[in-house]
């Protein structure tokens, strides 16, 4: 009985140092594709953008935002962009997905996101009076106004996250 008690656990010791050898060779193989795939969405080409400047009016709830196409690329269907604003309004939490509303008037009061105007590569303003999205071109900045639903607290943090649908991002803080 001792011998095939010594046989059996050597069977099973060298059955689990296999199993271990497999494992860690499909983690190593999972691993060094997850690398690959990170390398390869990186080297994709995506939107480049920059935050110049912002205002806030606490009497409207209007915050104006100056963002820059920075990069090399044409910028498609800023229709699309995900622009989400947080902050506290009587204590309340409030999580502000703003939609696309169009051109902006001074008459706007829908609460949403607007654009004011494009300004081109010399700085000069073109206002925005197109119902219809147009490629954002390199260089050019998106004069954007965003009315909020509801005015944030006085001294409240507000924070703005603006995304591209090709991987362009811009994040901005500031007191209310």
């Amino acid at each position: 009985m001792g011998l095939s008690t010594v046989m059996a656990s050597t069977i099973i010791f060298y059955m689990l140092i296999t199993m271990i050898g497999f494992l860690a060779g499909i983690t190593v193989m999972m691993l060094s594709s997850t690398v690959k795939a990170q390398l390869i969405v990186d080297e994709l080409p995506h939107d480049s953008i920059n935050l110049e400047n912002y205002t806030y009016n606490n009497t409207t709830a209007q915050i104006e935002i100056n963002i820059t196409n920075t990069g090399s690329n044409l910028i498609y269907r800023y229709d699309d962009f995900d622009i989400i604003v947080k902050y506290t309004n009587s204590t309340n939490s409030i999580i502000f997905y703003a939609s696309f509303q169009g051109a902006y008037t001074s008459t706007s009061t829908t609460p949403g996101w607007y654009i004011k105007a494009i300004y081109d590569a010399s700085g000069y303003p073109q206002p925005y009076n197109t119902t219809t999205p147009t490629p954002w071109k390199p260089n050019t900045t998106l004069d954007i106004v965003i009315i909020l639903p509801s005015t944030p607290d006085t001294a409240a943090k507000v924070t703005v996250t603006i995304a591209t649908p090709g991987g362009g991002k811009e994040y901005l803080e500031f007191t209310g």
